[in-house]
């Protein structure tokens, strides 16, 4: 009965139009009652790769039923990532964002992920093989402002919100991880990277830390595009740490719509505009030879 349940759930959700909505619907109760508990499955993602996840994880079970974390994302990728780049991803979970961002930059380019959780970071790595990605690279630690070991706090089966700050209302148990942590500008300077096309930063609240730490780096290697989260409602958003790094840097900030839309739309943000509700950003950069950011995205 539940097999049967889940099958015409995952096809109703992997049919869904829109580009939000999806996650919400991945994760009501009623899904949770219906989701094998503990079990690791390989996943076919919506739009051909393969990736290896536990599907009662919070993350795992919204790729399991709608086969893609977040369509905006993979959109933006899509539309930026050509044959020959090269797409960073800093906080990369079960793997799926930059999975697609290995098709779309092809055995040419290359994909770096930096995922601290030993665990995580070997799924990675299997699934990586079993799509014959071969230029994609795993780092397992963590970018930060400075090299060492430090506690990752990681709630219990929703992996994607591991951090190195302890979380203020987080309802269920919390494991602590101890992981190496690595400082962010040199690492990346070590890894003698083409220059990145398109870099994701998901890391939880510590996505300051490592942009101050790598603010000489981008300087010199500036990214076309950063796709961020910033959290941290109560402060004005161009007085938060993280945007004051990006903006210093030469971006424009866009925020990701939060409605249900059957496409992808930003919203450009200046001093004193409202701020929707979300977490989820895109940073362009704003010199000439990254014009074509905009027209790809519909932003000219």
């Amino acid at each position: 009965m539940n097999k049967g349940l889940r099958a015409c759930a995952r096809l109703a959700l992997r049919c869904n139009p829109f580009y939000r909505g999806g996650a919400r619907l991945a994760t009501l109760r009623a899904m949770d009652t219906l989701t094998p508990k503990g079990q690791l499955t390989l996943l076919k993602l919506r739009r051909g790769p393969l990736c290896l996840v536990y599907v009662d994880d919070w993350c795992g079970r919204i790729l399991y039923y709608t086969g893609d974390y977040d369509r905006r994302i993979t959109w933006i990728c899509r539309r930026l990532l050509r044959p020959g780049d090269c797409f960073v991803d800093i906080g990369a979970n079960f793997g799926e964002v930059g999975f697609y961002a290995a098709q779309f930059v092809g055995p040419s380019g290359c994909v770096h992920f930096f995922e601290p959780q030993q665990e995580l970071a070997n799924l990675i790595r299997i699934s990586a093989k079993l799509n014959g990605f071969h230029h994609v690279h795993v780092h397992e630690l963590a970018l930060s402002d400075r090299d060492g070991i430090a506690d990752l706090f990681v709630p219990r089966r929703h992996t994607g919100m591991g951090s190195l700050s302890v979380r203020e209302g987080v309802d269920c148990p919390i494991d602590v991880l101890r992981v190496p942590t690595r400082h962010a500008g040199a690492s990346l300077a070590e890894l003698r990277l083409p220059r990145i096309r398109v870099l994701k930063l998901d890391v939880e609240g510590h996505e300051d830390r490592i942009l101050h730490a790598a603010k000489d780096y981008f300087r010199l290697q500036k990214p076309s595009a950063i796709i961020f989260e910033c959290h941290g409602q109560a402060q004005p958003f161009f007085e938060r740490a993280v945007v004051k790094h990006i903006v210093s840097l030469g971006y424009e900030v866009f925020q990701l719509r939060q409605k249900i839309f059957l496409r992808v739309q930003f919203k450009r943000l200046q001093d004193n505009c409202r701020i929707e509700s979300g977490y989820d950003f895109l940073a362009l950069s704003t010199d000439y030879e990254d014009r074509d950011v905009y027209r790809l995205l519909g932003l000219v």
